[in-house]
């Protein structure tokens, strides 16, 4: 027998959208299946379009409900849910065809605890977005796998925080206790990070089913209010609280990738804030918070590159204006004292570390012929920091993967492209971190098996604070 699903879908003030959600849903469905629409205190008349649906279909349950934001709605759809597999589905967007077909077959055994899927995204005048974060297909592997083997291996584009791109085994949430923060902006965050730590299986499907409509507005692309930025302060520590539970269980890589999804949610969080203006005091208070959770956390659990944390947060205090700064210092650091000792020591260490591995690239070894593959902000620093330290290598050239050879020069060199290289170098730097994977790829396919490849930042295994060491 081919398993159930109930399809939660909270409404709120959707008129203009809601019946195309709902037909997109109603012409897949099987027998066994329900609907629960969820009315979130609509002002519309979203209410009577889900009365409307109610009446004309029996497998549709309306709950009308006060206002009490998604996390609440969801778990409210949640609870009612009596089928064996969950998935939401958010009442501005819709599926695609055969959307459920695709996904009973591949949970059609029952053992499936997460199965992800891709969404496509879809703008006010119907156009898709050409470049869609949100397909994974031909990165990310279909087997079944466990959630935190599936975190280790395909974060960060693999692991994808939106709930409604997946459906979930009723009986595996329950068992586990994962529902959505109440309250709160972003509660897909620790519904989604519970559920892929918890999960013993979790499977792929490399079809973009969830059709995600971008508009102005709504909670993923309005994030200038005071509200926003202190529910991001408030899921950022919470999810670092989550990985601190279960930290203890983490081994060897995944761990790494704890780290590194801790500095991401650092990372968001900044950018929400450096949007905001209004009250400076709260503002303030805010930031310090999150700045010093995420200082204990680094200084608890970050073993090998604690200082490397500890100044990237020192840099973006850098940037603040004086009197905030020294807001921070003394909330976060406990004095101007103790903040320039600390950062001096880290600096120190830091830049000993960093240095002795970028000398031990090939530009720096006598008679090597280096290839440096991309042109961008990261091969400038490269260079800027072999001019302050002195060039070893016999010649140098220039590789991009879509200038013709020799039509363009970069520091005075013709430029190459990766297909002309050949073996006119021993070696090839890799500088980009964003695309290192996939030029690594290209180099391999256009390169003898003889030339060495090296990816930069695996190299020096830390990242590379260049504004400290040029």
């Amino acid at each position: 027998m081919r398993p159930s699903l109930s399809v939660i879908i909270p409404v709120y003030n959707v008129e203009k959208y809601l019946q195309q959600c709902l037909e997109s849903v109603l012409t897949q469905l099987e027998k066994e299946d329900e609907i629960i629409l969820v009315n979130d205190g609509s002002a519309d008349s979203s209410p009577n379009i889900c009365r409307y649906y109610e009446r004309e279909y029996k497998n549709i349950c309306f709950l009308d409900r006060e206002n009490a934001g998604l996390g609440r709605t969801r778990n409210i759809g949640l609870q009612r849910a009596s089928k064996d597999y969950v998935i939401f589905l958010d009442s501005d967007d819709y599926w695609a065809e055969n959307t459920v077909e695709k996904i009973k077959d591949a949970i059609l055994n029952g053992d499936t605890d997460i199965l992800f899927f891709d969404a496509e995204k879809i703008y006010e005048d119907g156009n898709a977005n050409s470049e869609n974060q949100y397909d994974r297909s031909g990165k990310v592997s279909t087997e079944t796998m466990s959630g935190r083997l599936f975190f280790e291996m395909y974060y960060p584009f693999g692991y994808i925080v939106q709930a409604c791109m997946a459906v979930y085994k009723r009986e595996f949430l329950f068992k586990h206790d994962i529902s959505f923060q109440e309250g709160v902006y972003y509660e897909d965050n620790i519904f989604s990070f519970r559920a892929i730590m918890s999960a013993e299986k979790v499977r792929y499907l490399p079809y973009r089913l969830y059709q995600r409509r971008v508009r102005e507005n709504s909670i993923t692309t309005c994030i200038t209010d005071y509200k926003r930025v202190s529910d991001q302060a408030e899921v950022t520590t919470a999810v670092w609280n989550e990985i601190e539970c279960i930290w203890s269980s983490l081994k060897g890589r995944l761990r790494f990738k704890m780290i590194t999804y801790a500095d991401e949610l650092l990372f968001v969080f900044q950018m929400r804030y450096k949007q905001m203006t209004g009250d400076k005091t709260r503002l303030w208070q805010i930031q310090s918070h999150v700045f010093t959770e995420y200082l204990s956390f680094i200084q608890k659990y970050e073993e090998e590159r604690k200082e490397t944390k500890i100044l990237k947060l020192y840099m973006y205090i850098k940037k603040k204006t004086a009197e905030e700064k020294q807001y921070l210092i003394k909330e976060v650091f406990g004095g101007a004292e103790e903040f320039e000792k600390l950062i001096n020591f880290c600096q120190a260490n830091y830049q000993a570390r960093i240095k002795n591995r970028l000398l031990k690239l090939p530009l720096f070894r006598t008679k090597c012929r280096v290839g440096i593959y991309g042109l961008g902000n990261q091969t400038e620093h490269l260079m800027s920091f072999c001019k302050k330290v002195g060039i070893g290598a016999e010649s140098i050239i220039f590789i991009d993967s879509y200038k013709e050879s020799d039509k363009e020069t970069y520091r005075g060199h013709n430029v190459k492209n990766i297909k002309d290289v050949g073996g006119s170098v021993d070696a090839v730097i890799i500088s980009s971190s964003l695309y290192g994977a996939e030029m690594k790829r290209t180099a391999q396919e256009f390169l003898p098996s003889s030339v060495k490849t090296i990816l930069l930042y695996e190299e020096c295994e830390d990242e590379i604070l260049w504004e400290l060491l040029i």
